[in-house]
């Protein structure tokens, strides 16, 4: 959405706009920020919501920068005559929260839908979203979609997901070295809340954890420990981890997927 020379197109043949940016770098913030955003479609308006919708074409236009006081959305959607709207921009914004570990936020599109899968549950189901990570002054932002992973945790109150990186959503793989080397691009990722969840949070992570310091030619699940917040809400402890599947296996292998 940053090309200017990018023309994208649908599949009904109409013409979609760019969809808005902003430069400003990831971070965690102490204090309110202001939300600069831009447009590579002349002409084109932004329009935003901080509620959590999705913005239409009678959501506010932006035209000065959006100063954000408190933990929660931007969501942004560029407008043009005689175009289809671009995707929706989504933004999340931790501020004074005084997290020690790292923060993970995930932004669904349409957030009565993500209550349904989430509160239902609804397995099978991927809706489109931005992941987030803030962690040491640094981080990213992707598009992605979120799907429920697992059984047991369907019936608890904290539910594992799924992070799946498509280029339908605007990526098609997430690249960010977040487990400190190895693999460093990924098609997939899981957000997981763990079985052992409302005690010590670690029986897995212990046991894989131990696994990649032996002396053995395992291919392992590596994670971090995060906060996580979703649609601008605390959600709690989680663990960001590494999913296993080919395209895991071939990254660390060195092979290729359709190998494995």
């Amino acid at each position: 959405g940053t090309d200017a020379a990018a023309e994208p197109y649908s599949l009904t043949r109409g013409q979609v706009v760019s969809i808005p940016y902003t430069t400003q770098n990831v971070s965690l913030f102490t204090e309110p920020v202001a939300v600069a955003l831009a447009t590579t479609t002349a002409g084109a308006e932004i329009r935003y919501t901080l509620d959590g919708s999705t913005p239409t074409e009678e959501s506010p236009e932006y035209t000065k920068p959006i100063t954000v006081g408190s933990t929660g959305v931007v969501k942004a959607v560029c407008f043009e005559e005689n175009a289809l709207p671009s995707r929706t921009l989504m933004l999340s914004y931790i501020i004074n929260e005084g997290h020690s570990l790292p923060v993970v936020s995930l932004v669904s599109e349409d957030t009565t839908e993500f209550s349904q899968m989430y509160n239902g549950p609804a397995k099978g189901v991927e809706l489109q979203a931005s992941i987030s990570l803030y962690r040491d002054g640094s981080g990213f932002t992707a598009p992605c979609g979120v799907s429920l992973n697992g059984e047991t945790s369907l019936v608890m109150s904290k539910k594992n997901m799924s992070l799946r990186f498509r280029g339908s959503y605007g990526q098609e793989t997430l690249q960010y070295d977040i487990f400190g080397g190895g693999a460093t691009e990924f098609t997939n990722l899981l957000l997981r809340a763990g079985q052992d969840q409302e005690q010590a949070i670690i029986r897995n992570e212990l046991s894989q954890s131990l696994c990649e310091k032996a002396d053995m030619d395992v291919i392992n699940q590596r994670s971090i420990f995060c906060v996580l917040y979703v649609n601008g809400e605390y959600s709690g402890i989680y663990t960001l981890k590494e999913k296993a599947n080919k395209y895991l296996y071939a990254a660390v292998a060195g092979v290729d997927p359709d190998s494995v």
